[in-house]
Formats: structure tokens, sequence, C-alpha cells
């Protein structure tokens, strides 16, 4: 390995030592730091081999993560095909079976969430109106699906 291959090597170490990173993410460091792309495949495929590196494993923990913070299916595959992340659409399915989640909990689980602060006081229909544009633009910007989010809505907000 050469001095400039090392470097590489070790700047990837120091990198993921600290967080996770996608694939593209590392090349994009290490071409940022001036590296050509025959040392960037070099050290990639080299942490690769070594088990150091495994973007399947970092895949997986950011499907779970972002299932875990109430993010839908759709925005889950939004992020990982920004995250120029190969995938299918059963990893994702298999995740929200493995930890137990479904879109509806999620949705539930928000909604109870935001509702609570608008629940001290008998409201009036135009702060019900009201509450319900907030909370449909929050759910939404969750990646929930309009129907989902219009139906769960009105039940909730007619228990208030």
């Amino acid at each position: 390995m050469n001095e400039e291959t090392k470097k590489a090597y070790n700047y990837i170490l120091f990198l993921i030592s600290r967080q996770d990173y996608s694939k593209s993410k590392l090349q994009k460091k290490l071409s940022q730091k001036g590296y050509s792309k025959e040392i960037i495949d070099s050290v990639l495929d080299q942490i690769t081999s070594e088990g150091i590196f495994d973007e399947k494993r970092y895949m997986d923990s950011k499907i779970r993560s972002l299932a875990k913070r109430n993010y839908s299916k759709s925005h889950i595959q939004r992020f990982l095909k920004n995250e120029d992340l190969t995938f299918e659409n059963d990893d994702i399915d298999s995740m929200f079976v493995k930890e137990d989640i479904s879109e509806d909990e999620q949705l539930n689980s928000l909604i109870d969430k935001k509702i609570r602060k608008f629940t001290h006081d008998s409201l009036s229909k135009e702060e019900k109106y009201e509450i319900q544009k907030k909370l449909f633009s929050y759910l939404h910007s969750k990646g929930h699906n309009y129907q989902k989010i219009k139906t769960q809505l009105a039940k909730k907000l007619s228990e208030i």
C-alpha cells in the first residue's frame, strides 16, 4: 500500500469511526480530499473485504432509525434513493416487521403526541380546523399517505 492509499485508508477509518456513511458519501468525501478514483475504489474495496464497512448494515440501521422516528415507508424509500443505496421494498417491509412497526401505529402515535398540546380546553370548529391543518402538514412531512392522514385525523379530532 503506497503512502497516498494509506492516507486515504486512515481518513476513511477516521470518518467511519465517528458515524456511518453510505459508499457514495465516502466516495464523495475522499474525492473532495483530492484522492484519485483508483485510490478511492481500492480503499473502499479493502475496507469492505476486511468487514470494516458494510453498506447493507448501514442501510438497515438507517431504515430502523427512520422507522422508529415514525417516518413512513415512502419517506424511507426517498431517503435511501437520495443516499444512492440499492434496496428492495422487501428490505423496508422486513425491517418494519422485525421491529414490530406499522404505518398506522406510527400515524396514531404522531397524532397523539401532537394533539396533546391542543386538548387542554374545549375547541371551537375553527380551532379544530387550524389544528387539523397543522397536524396534516406535520404528518405529510413524515411521508404519510394523504388518505390515511385524513381518516385518522378525522377520527382523532372527533374524539376531542
